[in-house]
């Protein structure tokens, strides 16, 4: 349970970022009063609506002032660039020391696999009785 928890806590903290750091744009073109086109990430397509057409639009609303029936909207969402200005002020010794510290912190979570050394050898045989000669007994 901790486990899962904890990786749904760690995919919701990157989307966080993610998000947080995600910069768009959104043009809309607006003809007669009504939006026409949407677009996101690129600028929107002008119109074929006649001149004529606008201002016969114009008149029938009986606009003291003439304005251009069609017109362009552009909606711009910065994102956050904290990130991007945090790699960049790196040092090259900086850099070289945490790419070292990393990988020897990685290191310490892997399990050595290396085989004792004394499994090829044999126990040395008992000539004597140790204890018995030293008279030591446990008691």
């Amino acid at each position: 349970m901790k486990q899962v928890l904890h990786k749904i806590s760690a995919i919701a903290l990157a989307f966080i970022v993610l998000f947080s750091s995600l910069s768009f744009s959104v043009y809309e073109h607006i003809c007669g009063g009504e939006i026409a086109e949407v677009s996101y990430f690129s600028e929107v397509d002008s119109c074929d609506m006649v001149m004529s057409l606008c201002e016969a639009i114009d008149t029938s609303q009986q606009s003291i002032h003439k304005k251009p029936c069609c017109n362009d909207h552009a909606e711009i969402f910065q994102g956050n660039d904290i990130n991007q200005q945090a790699q960049s002020s790196l040092e090259i010794s900086q850099m070289q020391f945490l790419a070292v510290f990393v990988t020897s912190y990685i290191s310490l979570f892997k399990e050595a696999n290396i085989a004792p050394l004394y499994n090829n050898y044999s126990p040395p045989l008992v000539v004597k009785n140790i204890h018995k000669l030293d008279e030591t007994y446990l008691i």
